[in-house]
């Protein structure tokens, strides 16, 4: 069998097929315990590696990956990946298996045909090492990653640490000292959820402060079983429109964003950033892997990790010049509104009434059209490689009695044309959609001239359409705030 060593004693540079030399570990949190790095992608930080304990499986790291989603296996040995890269031309193809469906990975290898410079040395590897394409290297990869247990992956034990400028995910050790841990272990019922505020840690710059809010198991189980299909659905190409988007999210009880104020010594303190994520116990997510982010936090404040969860963590700048004496605190969370979607029209043109009722309180109110019609937009160019649409309907309306942007937006029902490359053989990710904001008089969805007139553009179209279809949605609190009265950090 073939192995890495043989690579390098047959002096084949794998460059050109996306695996460069580096470092044989990886400080990336991510990547699993024992892992023996092998080849770095040059981008992103994704890099490839075996892992002690799990013998000759080769595995994909992608720190840049959705939360949970880091690592893959690819291959079942390493010159099963050889074959793959042949097959392939590039081992970005192969890191990216495991989030598309057969028709996207049809079209990147099209989009991205083999060079001559990966061509040589895939010539290399078959007269070197006798190396041939792999039959099939989509269904090879999906049949192992359905096979393969994710469980069994070993994770670093990390240090607990909370750095002002760091997240879940990143911990910029060398940039600034972590802060020091106050536990403060306060809890309130939020409506239906219970919200943890466990512990804050003070650092330099200002006071981070975790919220843990535990969801209902069984709403979350409902509404996963009610939307099993859509990960299904998008991976055979399936497009899910930005209306059904807030209908999901306005369906899962996960949706729980909110702003908080904080005072400290009674003085307001600003938020200068956060961070969140979602746990969801290992029992609901079937075959997929649980977050060890979520997991490593819920441990280190001894929460159940049979419940579900919304993780945020907020971090608010200091009001005075010096770091202060942290004494008492207050804190107030205030929801952030949900997106209920509204009807649908048609515009004929100015001077045209559709009427509406507020979905919550009822009220009638009348959208009155001041002027409609189709602009080009021009743009700078900042990736010649790329076709983009230009073009975007833009309407300009009063609505009385005034709801103002915060409240409720007009919207374009589709997601515009998507752009396309004018030319092949280009590492990069596919766009998912285009959509657009003209700036005309204020923008979509702002205010002018006291609040009466307001604007609102469609999705980006190479062509002028006949006729878009526009749709309302409200912006609406679902829940009251959160007061945690003044209590003392001392």
């Amino acid at each position: 069998m073939v192995a890495y060593g043989d690579v390098g004693r047959r002096k084949i540079d794998l460059t050109a097929l996306g695996v460069e030399r580096g470092n044989r570990t990886s400080s990336y949190f991510c990547t699993p315990k024992g892992a023996k790095v092998w080849g770095w992608e040059g981008v992103d930080g994704i890099h490839f590696c075996s892992v002690k304990e799990l013998g000759n499986l080769v595995f994909s790291v992608n720190p840049m990956a959705g939360k949970g989603d880091y690592v893959h296996p690819v291959a079942e040995n390493f010159e099963d990946f050889l074959r793959l890269l042949a097959a392939c031309g590039h081992a970005s193809a192969i890191e990216q298996i495991h989030g598309w469906n057969q028709q996207e990975f049809d079209r990147f290898l099209k989009e991205n045909p083999v060079t001559s410079a990966q061509k040589q040395v895939i010539d290399q590897l078959n007269r070197k090492l006798g190396i041939t394409p792999m039959e099939q290297p989509f269904e090879y990869v999906k049949n192992l990653q359905a096979s393969f247990d994710y469980g069994k992956i070993p994770w670093k034990k990390r240090e607990w640490n909370v750095y002002y400028n760091g997240s879940f995910w990143d911990h910029h050790k060398a940039r600034s000292r972590p802060g020091t841990e106050i536990k403060i272990g306060k809890q309130a019922l939020w409506g239906e959820e219970t919200v943890y505020i466990p512990s804050v840690y003070v650092c330099t710059q200002g006071l981070g402060i975790d919220f843990l809010i535990e969801v209902d198991f069984e709403k979350e189980k409902a509404f996963l079983e009610a939307h099993k299909d859509l990960e299904e659905r998008e991976k055979k190409g399936g497009r899910i429109s930005q209306e059904e988007r807030e209908q999901i999210e306005l369906e899962n009880p996960l949706e729980l964003g909110f702003q908080a104020e904080i005072l400290l010594n009674g003085r307001k303190l600003r938020q200068e950033r956060g961070c969140g994520l979602c746990w969801v116990p290992k029992g609901l997510l079937e075959d997929r892997p649980v977050m060890p982010d979520g997991e490593d936090i819920l441990n280190h404040y001894g929460m159940d990790l049979s419940k579900v969860y919304r993780i945020d963590r907020g971090f608010y700048q200091w009001a005075t010049k010096r770091k202060p004496n942290l004494r008492r605190i207050a804190m107030k969370l205030c929801p952030e509104p949900k997106t209920i979607p509204g009807i649908h029209f048609q515009v004929t043109g100015p001077g045209q009434k559709v009427t509406f009722s507020h979905p919550v309180t009822g009220i009638r109110y009348t959208l009155t059209v001041r002027d409609y019609g189709w602009q080009q937009i021009e743009m700078e160019e900042t990736d010649s490689r790329w076709v983009c649409p230009k073009h975007c309907a833009v309407l300009e309306y009063e609505i009385d009695p005034v709801l103002t942007p915060d409240q409720m937006v007009v919207g374009d029902c589709q997601e515009g044309d998507r752009p396309y490359l004018k030319q092949e053989n280009q590492f990069e990710p596919t766009s998912s959609g285009c959509s657009a904001i003209a700036v005309i008089g204020g923008g979509v969805g702002m205010c002018q001239s006291g609040g009466a007139v307001r604007y609102a553009s469609s999705g980006l179209y190479f062509e002028p359409q006949k006729e878009i279809e526009w749709r309302l949605s409200f912006r609406i609190p679902d829940r009251d705030p959160l007061e945690i009265s003044e209590f003392s950090c001392l």
